[in-house]
This record gives C-alpha cells, sequence and structure tokens, in this order.
C-alpha cells in the first residue's frame, strides 16, 4: 500500500508518556492488545481499563501459540495474522472464539476484502497472493505475481497491489484473477490508500531508511489516476531533516475530511490532499501501527520510547485523547468499534 515537489514542513512536537491529556470524549470504547507473551488483552478506553488479561486463553482455554502481527476487524470476526506460523485465526468478534484456523503458504504481509466472504493476503516470499473463502473457512485459489507484493487495497472487483521489489503498482481485476494494469513507481512501495471520493490513489514509497539500496533519500507519497494507473504528483516526506534518509515507514491512513496520516519511525505526519504540498509533523514518537476509524474520526497509534503506548487520538488535528503505557512489547492493536 503520486510533478514538482511542494515541500512545506511545520513541527509540532509533542510529549510522550508523562504529558498529561484531556478526556474531552464521552464514549468509552473497546480494543484488544496483542502482546509477545503471546496474549490478547481487552481494555477500555478512556483510562486504559483492563478488563481481561488475556480473552482469547479465557475464551478458549489455551493461550495463544504466537503473537499476533496484526489484528484485523472484518464484519462479526477479528483476524489474528500469524505470521511467526504462517496462518490466520478468525474470531467471533464478540466472544473472542475460535472460529477456524487457516495455513497460510507463508508468513502473510497484509490482508484485504474484496467482499463479504473473500479475503486476500499478500505473501511476499512466493511473489502470489492467496485468496480465502470466509464461508467455508478454507483456502481458496492462488495468484502468482511474481516481484515481492506487500501491501493491499480492494475496491470494488479491483484490487490494487504494491509490489515493492519491482517497485510497480498492479491493478488485479478479481472477475478475471488478471493483472489488467500497472504502473512503474520511482521507489518501493510500502501501503496504498484511497481518497475519500476514490478518484485517486494514494502511494506511499520508502526512503532509505526501509530501502538502503535507494542511498540517501527521504520516503515520498505519490497521488495516482486510478484509470488508467498513471502518477500524477509526488511529495516528498521530511525534506529538511536530519533524519529523513534513516526514517521508517509505519502506516497510511486516509480519512472523509481530505487528510492523509503517515506513521514513521520519526513521528506522525498530516499530510493536505487539497494542495499536496502541506506537511505537519506532528510529533516525534517511533510509530508502529497506525489504525484509523472512520465515522468516529480516530487515529489509534501504536509507538514505543523507553516502553510501549497506545495513544487515541483526534483524526483531524491529532489531539491525543488518552494513553495507556504498556511495560512489556505490544505487538498490535485494534479497535473495536
Amino acid at each position: 500500500m503520486l510533478g514538482a515537489l511542494g515541500i512545506a514542513v511545520v513541527l509540532l512536537l509533542c510529549g510522550c508518556g508523562s504529558e498529561p491529556f484531556i478526556e474531552s470524549y464521552a464514549p468509552s470504547w473497546s480494543y484488544v492488545v496483542g502482546t509477545a507473551a503471546p496474549a490478547l488483552e481487552l481494555r477500555q478506553e478512556p483510562g486504559g481499563i483492563l478488563r481481561n488479561s488475556d480473552v482469547y486463553a479465557a475464551a478458549n482455554g489455551k493461550p495463544l501459540s504466537s503473537p499476533p502481527a496484526a489484528i484485523v476487524p472484518f464484519r462479526e470476526a477479528l483476524l489474528l495474522l500469524l505470521a511467526e506460523e504462517s496462518a490466520l485465526e478468525l474470531l467471533e468478534r464478540t466472544s473472542f472464539r475460535s472460529r477456524a484456523r487457516i495455513l497460510l503458504p507463508s508468513p502473510p504481509r497484509a490482508i484485504a476484502f474484496p467482499n463479504a466472504t473473500t479475503a486476500v493476503t499478500s505473501h511476499p516470499e512466493l511473489g502470489a497472493l492467496q485468496f480465502l473463502d470466509l464461508v467455508a473457512l478454507r483456502p481458496a485459489a492462488m495468484l502468482a505475481l511474481g516481484g515481492h507484493p506487500t501491501a493491499l487495497l480492494a475496491v470494488g472487483p479491483l484490487l490494487y497491489v504494491a509490489d515493492s521489489s519491482g517497485k510497480r503498482l498492479l491493478c488485479v481485476d478479481l472477475r478475471r484473477m488478471a493483472v489488467v494494469d500497472s504502473t512503474t513507481l520511482p521507489a518501493p512501495p510500502r501501503f496504498v490508500g484511497l481518497r475519500a471520493d476514490s478518484s485517486e490513489l494514494l502511494v506511499l514509497c520508502a526512503g532509505s531508511g526501509d530501502a538502503p539500496s535507494l542511498g540517501a533519500q527521504a520516503p515520498m507519497l505519490l497521488f495516482l489516476r486510478r484509470t488508467p494507473l498513471q502518477q500524477l504528483s509526488a511529495l516528498r516526506l521530511y525534506p529538511s531533516a536530519a533524519d529523513s534518509a534513516t526514517v521508517r515507514l509505519s502506516g497510511l491512513a486516509v480519512t472523509s475530511g481530505d487528510f492523509a496520516w503517515i506513521g514513521t519511525s520519526g513521528g506522525l505526519l498530516r499530510v493536505d490532499m487539497r494542495t499536496r504540498g502541506s506537511v505537519r509533523v506532528f510529533n516525534r514518537w517511533d510509530i508502529r501501527q497506525l489504525v484509523y476509524v472512520r465515522g468516529a474520526e480516530q487515529l489509534w497509534l501504536l509507538h514505543r520510547a523507553d516502553r510501549w503506548y497506545v495513544t487515541l487520538s483526534s483524526a483531524t488535528r491529532a489531539e491525543p485523547q488518552s494513553q495507556t503505557e504498556f511495560p512489556y512489547t505490544v505487538t498490535a492493536v485494534a479497535p473495536l468499534p
């Protein structure tokens, strides 16, 4: 998972851990946290209330066999990507009981849902996509693409696939199970997003922090036309910062307000897609995961300093609303709206 480069960077530094947070919203939110124990904690914000220290073990009579690399809510289920075991486990979202454990051909990198009954996982080691039948709860077809497919974005009958080794973005027509369009990118793609009006794609490309072979290069955000695939403009991130060549990317979230939020090891960035040139750095946290909750307009950040933190923020101005710290390793977080 875009020209002349428009560049404008404003630094707004926020503290971590010791900074007070104003609980400015009324609703409470449940979320699950995957830990290295491994365990699946159930918590509630505001206040970081621990409701169950291992809801998976409580529901299934045994602990998780490995830490989840990602936790993905989909309809009435929670899907755990178990990269260490090359597996996917599907849980009921309310009871947390395991419904199925599906073995995959290699460690999954990403997952997408083209429709209510199908999931797709990317497998860079194999250069392929694995399709999963969510009704029969079993693997279905595989589609070989070559390269290293990583990020996925499903839009109707089309699936956009980031190929990091080939520096390509591919468009797969799922009705034909074939690549129908592709375009070459200036750097390896890491994340793919879609503007709220569905008019353009956003592709977040690595800099030398993620791909040392690029030399001293900052990551960039590309704007692409969907049909046919064509780059419209590009925006370099951290153009003047000393760490621009070492920053690593951890997430891309495109909001209904036409902002793109970018998680990096050097902080949280916001790009105004209306101008394609306004970049603001909202903090200097080492962000490991970025989750956007549409409708509630929230950002959930998993970040690390002297310990691990989960921070709930506004998706308009990134105002922190609640923060919980963890003295042990957190591998994934998922809000349960």
